[in-house]
């Protein structure tokens, strides 16, 4: 008998473990004996502490990813991202990872969580790169076709003058324009300044250009400079000048046969040589003295033979002549007109 209620009992026990749970009334021994029947609980529960939950970050709203203007430099923008009506934190609640945010094109940022978050959602931007478009007319051809961002426009090893051009800026990533003015045979340097694809020069004329400025003005002229160059009668290819100051030739009676330009970031580097962008002839004293009684008797000159040259330094606000002592540390050559008209003032020591 006792051998009967041992096997139920191991019955039980081994029910228990295999349901891991046994609640009722269990026999200690005989109550046959005097061995009183008890309630009781038998358990084998284990509580399992179940991990956070993590949130998945797919489904959040990315702001401030809106064309960016290009640099050459890596752009990283910081995106404002919100969850639920939270803003998530960067480096705390997600991170950033950039592809192709360089060159100009479209770039990515994939935001992948961390912490309290999990998942990853990936967004794109655009990184716009300023364009210049230009176009030449041509003697015994007429209008070109534009072309843009360093390409030539204009003839070479055919003796063809230019005429005539018109400029435009294509792509802008901020508010700015361009201006451009030309120096013409028989007529000089243009009093205004053209812009925005007006045409600099004259048309059914048969007047030849001989020199050119460009310039930036607004935001684009602050983040972005301009570099241009021209080829001219018997000198070919000349240096590369930038914003505004002079490229081609004056007092020497040379056509301009092409021209580039490119714009760049602020402070990057010329496409090429800047040497000897501007040339400029001395006036012979007979020419001067010839062209001082044309102005005496009709109150013009030719400014292409006696477009005087003066000296301007890197930082300084002031013209002076070659010998001026404020030269000692830079000396640039610029004709008094174009320095002038950029704004800088006669030296009181030197009085140019």
């Amino acid at each position: 008998m006792r051998k009967k209620r041992l096997t139920g009992f191991l019955a039980i026990v081994i029910a228990c473990i295999v349901s891991m749970s046994c609640t009722g009334a269990y026999a200690f021994g005989d109550p046959g004996e005097g061995v009183e029947l008890r309630a009781g609980v038998m358990s084998t529960e284990q509580t399992v502490v179940p991990q956070a939950t993590l949130t998945s970050i797919s489904k959040a709203t990315v702001t401030g990813l809106g064309n960016k203007a290009y640099t050459g430099k890596a752009i990283t923008p910081k995106p404002t991202v919100k969850l639920g009506g939270k803003t998530l934190r960067n480096g705390t609640d997600y991170s950033l990872k950039y592809a192709n945010n360089v060159k100009a094109g479209t770039a990515t940022v994939v935001i992948a969580g961390k912490g309290a978050y999990s998942g990853s959602l990936k967004k794109t931007f655009k990184i716009i790169a300023p364009s210049v478009s230009y176009r030449t007319h041509v003697q015994s051809i007429g209008w070109q076709k534009y072309v843009k961002n360093g390409a030539v426009a204009g003839t070479s090893g055919r003796s063809l003058r230019l005429e005539a051009m018109n400029l435009q800026l294509g792509s802008k990533p901020v508010t700015g324009s361009i201006q451009y003015r030309t120096h013409i045979q028989s007529i000089g340097w243009e009093k205004t300044w053209k812009r925005d694809n007006q045409m600099s020069g004259t048309s059914g004329r048969s007047l030849r250009l001989e020199a050119m400025q460009v310039q930036l003005t607004g935001n684009m002229a602050k983040y972005y400079d301009i570099y241009y160059r021209v080829h001219a009668q018997h000198f070919g290819w000349m240096g590369w000048a930038k914003n505004g100051a002079r490229a081609g030739t004056a007092g020497y009676s040379y056509r301009l046969e092409a021209m580039q330009i490119v714009v760049v970031p602020k402070g990057q580097k010329a496409p090429g040589s800047t040497a000897n962008a501007f040339r400029q002839k001395a006036a012979s004293p007979s020419s001067a003295a010839a062209a001082a009684a044309v102005s005496g008797s009709s109150g013009s000159a030719s400014q292409e033979s006696v477009d005087e040259t003066v000296y301007i330094t890197n930082t300084g606000s002031k013209f002076h002549r070659g010998w001026c002592s404020s030269l000692s540390k830079s000396k640039i050559p610029i004709s008094r007109e174009d320095a002038v008209s950029r704004g800088y003032g006669a030296c009181k020591i030197c009085k140019p």
